[in-house]
């Protein structure tokens, strides 16, 4: 059976579930979709740990060597800017390349951590006019892990 996605756009924070992300989303594809994988730097506030370890000026070849190994080179491009609201860049994201779908990953945050930080996957849900698959993290593992 075809797949009903022809343009899947990833959103990608280099959390410990990246690789994981993008796999599902490549999947989603037929053979001619096309996969976007997106990355919304947050400076001075970083999400994640490793998200703070990566610059702007950095953070598109740190992608490559992350999306290109899982997903090839085939029909993937890679996206990155700065952004103050990941939410909001994301659901800009998708309308901008037209996505049939959303991927992105969930960190699993609860209580203070919720709260404070909030939850872009929540935010991107309840923005989104198009299905959204959010991929829940391993226990174990970074993107330096995997393909």
């Amino acid at each position: 059976m075809a797949s009903p996605f022809k343009k899947v756009l990833c959103a990608a924070d280099f959390d410990e579930n990246c690789a994981a992300t993008i796999r599902a989303a490549r999947g989603l594809l037929g053979q001619d979709g096309h996969l976007y994988v997106f990355h919304a730097v947050t400076f001075p506030f970083a999400l994640t740990s490793k998200e703070a370890e990566v610059p702007l000026s950095k953070a598109k070849e740190r992608l490559a060597d992350i999306a290109f190994p899982t997903a090839g080179r085939t029909n993937l491009e890679l996206i990155v800017e700065s952004s103050d609201n990941v939410a909001k860049s994301v659901l800009d994201m998708a309308r901008s390349v037209s996505a049939d779908c959303i991927v992105l990953s969930t960190h699993g945050r609860r209580g203070v951590d919720r709260l404070l930080l909030g939850s872009v996957a929540e935010q991107v849900i309840h923005g989104s006019e198009i299905p959204v698959l959010t991929v829940r993290p391993r226990s174990t593992g970074t993107c330096e892990d995997a393909p």
